[in-house]
């Protein structure tokens, strides 16, 4: 049996819609090297690292306030999110170099070399994404680019954006995505599901910790380092947490639940799948889909409680897929149970 993390024994609120809400947001302003900062890193998971435009690269940490013209970068597995001052909500994937605006004015354009990110823009301010294939120029809206040297596409959430390479330009609609190649062209028009661009961005709640009889289990040298982990992923470092169960081939739902807390959902549920439909495999499972809003997250969830009545975890996502059913009365009884649970 798995406990939950001590973190989300107590559920409140609800999952919302990927959009403002797959980080959560904080932010508190610090003091910046400029006279006239342009934007705040308010939140970070893994290694984030920042340049000015003739500076060395250097870490950096959430409330860290950026210049014009700053350039910043996920260095491997990891995220960042960035807010610009005039309300624009800028996330960066893993493996992502973004160079921000150079000037604090109402055109944000802000160039991406390699990566991809997930704007969003609620109050109508102009924003322009720059790729080495192609240009994307919205009004208030939601979109994901990825870019590169030799392949980047744009898909729109909401709103409308006009993309533009060197010989030709479109124009999108929500639901709508394009690809663009070396030399400027770009492809057809393709019905897309938006959320499925951005899974690396959603919150996924962190809901099992090994337990006490699972760490006895292990050789002594592989107990610390588990232990190690646990500690590492109760502060929040995905990545170290998961650096540190190097060696350790057990405890593959562990592992899967340190993957979700760096957004590689492909790599978690890959190994999800190997766990051959079993309650934790399930109880993780529900979590993905509550967090997309997928139908499927209250029946995974119901499945892996009734696998094992005794699984906080299960109760906890099954919380969790009440949430997305905005049915606050049936999650509380379902924390209330994963918390009796964990505590017993």
């Amino acid at each position: 049996m798995w406990r939950i993390s001590a973190s989300t024994s107590v559920v409140v609120g609800r999952l919302l819609k990927t959009g403002s809400s797959a980080f959560l947001i904080f932010v508190g302003l610090v003091a910046g090297a400029c006279e006239r900062p342009i934007g705040t890193l308010v939140a970070v998971e893994g290694v984030v690292e920042v340049r000015a435009a003739s500076g060395v690269w250097r870490s950096v940490r959430a409330q860290h306030r950026f210049c014009p013209g700053d350039q910043l970068a996920v260095r491997g597995p990891g995220r960042a999110a960035v807010v610009l001052d005039n309300d624009v909500l800028v996330r960066l994937d893993a493996h992502s170099t973004l160079t921000l605006p150079t000037a604090k004015d109402a055109e944000i354009g802000v160039v991406l070399p390699e990566g991809l990110i997930h704007v969003i823009s609620r109050f109508r301010k102009r924003v322009g994404v720059s790729t080495p294939l192609i240009n994307a120029m919205v009004d208030g809206t939601e979109f994901v680019v990825a870019g590169g040297a030799h392949r980047a596409r744009v898909t729109v959430s909401e709103g409308r954006v006009r993309v533009a390479s060197p010989v030709e330009e479109r124009r999108l609609v929500a639901g709508e995505a394009v690809e663009a190649l070396p030399g400027g062209a770009i492809g057809p028009s393709l019905a897309v599901k938006p959320l499925n661009d951005v899974r690396w961005a959603i919150h996924y709640p962190q809901i099992l910790r090994p337990t006490e009889e699972q760490l006895a289990d292990l050789p002594v040298e592989q107990r610390r380092v588990v232990e190690k982990s646990i500690r590492l992923a109760t502060a929040g470092q995905f990545r170290n947490a998961l650096e540190a169960m190097d060696g350790v081939s057990s405890l593959v739902a562990f592992r899967a639940s340190l993957l979700l807390g760096l957004g590689r959902v492909d790599q978690a549920e890959a190994l999800l799948d190997t766990l051959n439909e079993s309650a934790v495999e399930r109880s993780v499972r529900a979590v993905i889909q509550a967090a997309r809003n997928a139908d499927s997250a209250l029946h995974t969830a119901q499945s892996a409680v009734n696998a094992d009545p005794d699984s906080a975890a299960a109760h906890l996502a099954l919380s969790y897929a009440w949430q997305g059913k905005r049915q606050l009365s049936q999650s509380l009884a379902a924390a209330e149970q994963a918390t009796h649970l964990a505590s017993g």
